[in-house]
């Protein structure tokens, strides 16, 4: 009896050993653990779900209502300086009114490009702060659109004309849409954006509205133009100046910024009665000689230097 019982302890002993023994081989050499598959799952993850990251500025850009690129080639020594691309980046400022400013600096010297490329930069720090049917962006539409006319007017070939009073139309339609979008159908600022957009769709309104901006190409500033006054048909001169301040948006900005630079130097003139002598002579310098866009433009960037002469 005690022979069995030793058999069966011996023989339970080996088949505990042969367990052990075959656990251990496949553990060593078996499969890895299905827990193991998570990890390899976490790996590949992370591409996957940058996907979406990296094709998110590409659709922001494409939801822009601004322009994406400038048309105007460079005209004359220093222009074309100024990308668009910098002007967007991190790095630069990003407040609109920075790059409205650049673009009257740029058009005041004749670098029409630059000038271009900042107004397109506003329009895009102004879309991403205040949203594509807002007033900001519809008044940068604005000015942009009056920069193209502008341009058209002093274009010898029909082609380049042309292509200037597309893009042109196009951002008088987007203001227009956008003034009446943020302010009203009614309001006044939607009703300008209208009349503009029709300037450039209706032909004799156009071609009258080119006259005016392209205005005596022999003008400069401080150059007499005697006897203009008596030519039959033309408009008294200070009538003129005045009316062509009054209906340009950048125009009436540029006398708002003057006259506030005006009061500021007022104040800490060292010959005030000097300073307001010289101001009427100026003054009346502007209303009896510029009879067009461009020279008014030059006249305030003189204006502008004198009156900065007086602190």
């Amino acid at each position: 009896m005690n022979s069995w019982r030793t058999t069966g302890l011996v023989l339970t002993a080996i088949v505990a050993a042969g367990s052990m023994l075959l656990a251990a081989y496949v553990g060593a050499f078996g499969p890895a653990p299905r827990s193991a598959q998570p990890v390899l799952h976490g790996a590949t993850s992370a591409p996957l779900a940058a996907v979406p990251v990296a094709a998110q500025p590409a659709a922001v850009a494409a939801a822009s209502t601004c322009p994406a690129q400038p048309i105007l080639q460079a005209r004359g020594e220093g222009d074309g300086q100024f990308l668009l691309q910098a002007a967007l980046s991190a790095r630069t400022p990003t407040e609109a009114a920075a790059f409205v400013a650049v673009a009257r600096e740029a058009a005041s010297q004749g670098r029409m490009r630059d000038a271009e490329v900042a107004w397109i930069a506003a329009c895009h720090v102004a879309e991403r702060s205040s949203g594509a049917q807002s007033a900001p962006v519809a008044d940068m539409k604005s000015h942009m659109g009056q920069h193209y006319v502008t341009l058209a007017a002093q274009e010898r070939t029909e082609a380049a004309r042309d292509g200037l009073l597309q893009r042109a139309s196009t951002l008088f339609s987007e203001s227009a849409q956008a003034f009446a979008s943020a302010l009203g159908r009614n309001a006044s600022r939607t009703r300008m954006a209208e009349r503009r957009l029709a300037s450039v769709r209706e032909p004799a309104t156009l071609r009258a509205a080119l006259r005016q901006q392209a205005g005596d190409p022999t003008a400069t500033m401080g150059a007499a133009r005697s006897g203009s006054a008596d030519i039959p048909g033309r408009p008294a001169m200070a009538g003129n100046a005045h009316v062509l301040i009054r209906s340009d948006p950048e125009l009436s900005q540029m006398e708002s910024d003057l006259q506030r630079l005006r009061s500021q130097a007022s104040r800490v003139a060292r010959d005030p009665r000097g300073m307001r002598a010289r101001d009427a002579w100026a003054q009346a310098q502007r209303d009896s000689q510029c009879q067009d866009r461009g020279c008014l433009v030059r006249w305030y960037a003189q204006r502008r230097q004198q009156l900065l002469n007086e602190f």
